[in-house]
């Protein structure tokens, strides 16, 4: 099990007065829409603007999600790019400060949760859940749900005990070498058809402090095949640590 926890302060009622996992989940997907609807979803895409207050920053997001794949850009102040992508089970980041690289572990894991369709309403991916009590946020009970991916990380989600909402998030994110502690709340959902969406994330990440205004989001619309390919200078990565673990090519030697 990981050594690192999301921390929290709330009560802890008798476990049978707690909702199941299941339960809190359901409820959740039936305040944004319901199952059915979110079972007609084929892809989303989404426009945004992305502040960073304390730094004074502030630039654009936009995101592409389907069936077969990903991707998220940052343009910051025209000073950095930032794209971050799942092609073909592939997770991969464009970074103009930083270069091109292929994401792996922990890291590729959260990516891939944060690109694939309906994650919000299934906890399937995940080796443990349990719902550990109530807590207030911003003066709202919220049901607390604990998670622990197959990589042991742990999660943990604040519902909204009356509407269903999801209201927050802590998670432990590794990237490159670092740890992180980031907590997400979401609020302003409105429905995008077929379902309800937050258009406000706040997130904290201890020194790094962003928000995220979601100015344009649509369901179910065309995404142009090329615009989720694997990147040239991520095929390169790739053909580069191919060679590099099949070694020089045997040569045949001359008949005699």
């Amino acid at each position: 099990m990981p050594t690192t926890q999301p921390t929290s302060q709330g009560v802890r009622p008798d476990s049978d007065q707690l909702p199941t996992v299941q339960q809190v989940i359901d409820r959740y997907a039936d305040a944004t829409g319901g199952r059915a609807a979110y079972a007609t979803i084929t892809s989303r895409t989404f426009e945004g603007i992305i502040s960073f207050p304390a730094q004074g920053l502030s630039g654009k997001m936009t995101a592409q999600v389907s069936a077969d794949g990903g991707r998220v850009d940052q343009v910051i102040d025209n000073i950095v790019t930032v794209g971050r992508g799942i092609t073909k089970g592939i997770a991969w980041e464009l970074n103009t400060l930083n270069g091109p690289r292929i994401i792996e572990g922990i890291e590729a894991q959260a990516l891939k949760r944060q690109l694939t369709l309906n994650t919000e309403i299934t906890v399937e991916d995940y080796k443990s859940s349990v719902v550990t009590g109530v807590e207030k946020i911003d003066g709202v009970d919220a049901y607390v749900i604990d998670l622990v991916d197959s990589a042991d990380s742990p999660e943990r989600r604040f519902y909204d005990t009356q509407s269903g909402l999801l209201l927050k998030t802590e998670t432990v994110v590794k990237e490159q070498g670092s740890e992180f502690r980031i907590s997400t709340r979401y609020g302003d959902y409105q429905l995008i058809a077929p379902v309800k969406m937050p258009l406000v994330m706040v997130v904290d990440a201890g020194a790094a402090k962003m928000e995220i205004r979601i100015t344009s989001m649509q369901h179910n619309v065309e995404i142009p095949a090329d615009s989720l390919e694997i990147p040239v200078e991520i095929k390169s990565l790739i053909d580069s640590a191919q060679r590099a673990t099949s070694g020089p090519a045997e040569t045949t030697a001359p008949a005699q």
